[in-house]
């Protein structure tokens, strides 16, 4: 995997501080364009992402890139009767903000100079983690998440 493609894409899913204390080989300080899609916050969700490699299988030394999105958003659910619908619900949100910042990633790409970059979605799940119940009352409080890999070629 070339390292100057790795940096790109590692500066596109970069969401934390401190990008304007970059400098170049020549000592100068870069103009860093900072696309602020990527980096909003959503009102009522996180989503983070990182980079990973993978080892291919009966392949010694290839490997792969992979990109793991992580959404978490705290869900409030009324009560048993209508847990699975208010599920299903956090659940197509969690795939449409996750495919919105693929879309983001890969415009930021292009505008850095990445051309006929492929994310290809490999494996996603989701969970539930409740964090605070009452049998005094119907609202439970959790945890809702979901990690997708994508690989990167």
């Amino acid at each position: 995997m070339n390292p100057d493609l790795i940096n790109k894409i590692g500066s596109a899913i970069n969401s934390s501080y401190g990008l304007s204390s970059i400098v170049d080989d020549t000592g100068k300080q870069e103009d860093q364009n900072i696309h602020a899609s990527v980096y909003c916050n959503y009102s009522e969700a996180s989503v983070k992402c990182q980079l990973r490699t993978a080892v291919v299988p009966g392949k010694d030394s290839d490997t792969n890139l992979e990109l793991v999105v992580k959404y978490t958003t705290i869900a409030h659910f009324a009560d048993e009767q209508s847990f699975q619908e208010q599920k299903e619900r956090h659940a197509q949100q969690s795939v449409q903000i996750i495919d919105n910042k693929i879309k983001e990633i890969r415009d930021c790409c292009r505008e850095e100079g990445i051309s006929g970059l492929k994310i290809d979605l490999v494996d996603t799940d989701d969970s539930i983690e409740m964090i605070s119940m009452s049998p005094h009352t119907p609202r439970h409080t959790a945890y809702y998440r979901r990690n997708a890999v994508y690989r990167i070629g």
